[in-house]
């Protein structure tokens, strides 16, 4: 009997230790998170001062991964790590990234860094979702055709992360206006997407990731329409 109570307090102890740490790692988790989200905040002040847009890419990438079918812990990351993607345009300088207007060559090619910079931040971290982070600043300007940058990646060398990130970026940008072109409408944009329009090709983006951004268009169209600049 007394060795029946020292077992039950032992598991007890056992139990209340193991929910301490659960707690303890989950405190830690959310801390990490809720850094992560304040660093790309940061970043993004520069170009994006209502922060809409980061908030947008995250969203995004997290549905198409749903859809994709993608393992839990993926999804969950994706969300947290997208907004991240350009996190490199720290180091453009503010000539070139707060230009009004189209870039030239040279200040394009300048631009294009913000790829390698956000990689380099990024870089050397044992923690997988850092690791996702930079993998998705290095290529989410990679296509699938083999045209994009900053390496010239061509298709499955394209890591899953990166091809779902080009078709979300590419999204947002079209539905966003700039200096040098107007906000398209939803319709409008899945056309340019789905078919092209010269400068953007259907070929840019894997076309399985494509085939499922068709059919959930739906759902981009509704978090940009309550995820908009105030």
């Amino acid at each position: 009997e007394m060795e029946k109570h020292y077992t039950e307090i032992l598991e007890k102890t056992v139990y209340d230790r193991t929910k301490e740490l659960r707690d303890v790692i989950e405190k830690l988790k959310h801390a990490s998170n809720e850094m992560i989200k304040r660093l790309t905040i940061a970043g993004e002040y520069r170009d994006d001062d209502t922060g809409t847009h980061i908030r947008r890419m995250g969203l995004y990438a997290k549905e198409l991964s749903k859809a994709l079918k993608m393992p839990d812990d993926f999804i969950e990351n994706i969300g947290i790590v997208a907004p991240m993607h350009d996190i490199g345009k720290v180091g453009i300088p503010d000539s070139i990234l707060l230009k009004q207007g189209k870039l030239t060559h040279e200040e394009f090619e300048v631009m294009k860094k913000h790829t390698i910079i956000g990689a380099n931040i990024l870089s050397g971290s044992e923690f997988p979702l850092i690791r996702l982070a930079e993998s998705i600043a290095l290529n989410h300007h990679e296509r699938f055709d083999g045209t994009g940058y900053p390496l010239g990646l061509k298709g499955n060398d394209i890591p899953i992360e990166a091809k779902i990130m080009i078709i979300c970026d590419q999204y947002d940008a079209l539905r966003s206006t700039r200096p040098y072109k107007k906000a398209f409408t939803h319709k409008e944009t899945c056309e340019i997407i789905l078919k092209g329009n010269g400068k953007t090709l259907p070929s840019h983006f894997d076309p399985d990731v494509l085939f499922i951004f068709e059919n959930i268009s739906g759902v981009f169209e509704d978090i940009f329409e309550h995820h908009k600049d105030n």
